[in-house]
């Protein structure tokens, strides 16, 4: 967990938030503030907490090391089958982001599946 947790690692929040009662919320401020480079994925804001916000991963700036998923499994899927078409890696499924479709998009790739820890409480660790 803790070469996943490297400050090296750039992340896409799926699903980041200006609501403060959102995991999607939570979980952006918290990796921002501990220094990470943070990425806010969110179709339907302008800025996430202050920070330009992007469609989708065509439009990040740079191609992150690890996806962060916080929206619903049938968004989990989409994006997930985007990513694999781009070549993403590494994906990290919050509870609640993912179903047995999501993870078997997995089958068969060279990628490293993290579905059974919240990020919010991993990097809280840090702290």
């Amino acid at each position: 967990m803790s070469d996943l947790l490297n400050k090296k690692n750039k992340f896409a929040i799926i699903g980041a938030s200006n609501s403060e009662q959102k995991f999607g919320y939570k979980i952006y401020k918290q990796m921002r503030g501990l220094g990470f480079t943070v990425y806010p994925i969110n179709p339907r804001e302008e800025l996430i907490q202050g920070d330009k916000a992007y469609e989708n991963l065509l439009q990040l700036p740079e191609k992150v090391d690890i996806l962060n998923f916080v929206v619903p499994p049938k968004v989990s899927a989409s994006v997930t089958k985007t990513a694999l078409e781009l070549g993403y890696k590494i994906f990290w499924y919050q509870p609640g982001s993912y179903d047995k479709e999501v993870l078997e998009l997995h089958k068969g790739e060279d990628t490293q599946v993290i579905s059974d820890k919240c990020l919010l409480i991993e990097s809280g660790k840090l702290l």
